[in-house]
């Protein structure tokens, strides 16, 4: 795994201009737009699926209780793959961690704090979410979403947000994070422990 972009300079161009930003990290949303919340941090490059999993393994040793991380991305960049690292990490052994593609929502609770894992892919409509228990998840449990676009009228302002994309010169796909402020001093260790990944 290879950190593409990170540090203060992007941090420091995030806040003093979007457009310097842009350049620093190749996209800048500024809070709140459309749904995606926080300050583009930092840029991975993942060359293969274990370190997709070394990823979600690394986030979970940061993650705390009433977390939320979202995960965006088309078909088959390596959302569940990322959660299957974070999931088996918290758990602490190796379990099945497969997509909630079509019950929505699956609760791994033989964590403390339970984990959450929505994936709101076939969701028809932003209110289906208040059934899922996605506020219940949020009081007391670790939240990882796949496809939050579909439900950003429901997404705390302080999230994780991660949007894995393919590459075009290879198979390698890369993960851009942005944080809120709860998140933002934990990207700091994220980002120095990457090259352990």
């Amino acid at each position: 795994m290879a950190l593409v972009r990170s540090g203060a300079s992007c941090l420091t161009a995030a806040k003093a201009s979007p457009s310097v930003a842009a350049g620093c990290l190749g996209r800048y949303n500024g809070p709140c737009v459309n749904w995606s919340c926080g300050t583009p941090v930092s840029i991975l490059r993942i060359e293969t699926e274990k370190e997709t999993l070394a990823l979600g393994a690394a986030l979970a040793k940061l993650a705390q209780s009433g977390d939320v991380i979202t995960l965006s991305g088309p078909l088959g960049v390596g959302k569940t793959t990322l959660s299957r690292g974070f999931i088996i990490e918290r758990i602490g052994s190796e379990i099945d961690v497969s997509s909630p593609t079509f019950t929505l929502s699956h609760v791994y609770d033989l964590t403390t704090p339970p984990v959450w894992h929505f994936d709101f892919y076939r969701i028809d409509t932003p209110e289906d979410v208040e059934e899922l228990g996605l506020d219940e998840a949020q009081a007391d449990g670790i939240s990882l979403i796949e496809w939050p676009d579909r439900a950003a009228a429901w997404l705390p302002a302080e999230r994780l947000d991660i949007t894995m994309a393919a590459m075009t010169d290879s198979d390698a796909r890369t993960a851009t994070m942005s944080a809120s402020p709860k998140w933002m001093s934990r990207m700091g260790e994220l980002v120095a422990i990457h090259g352990d990944l």
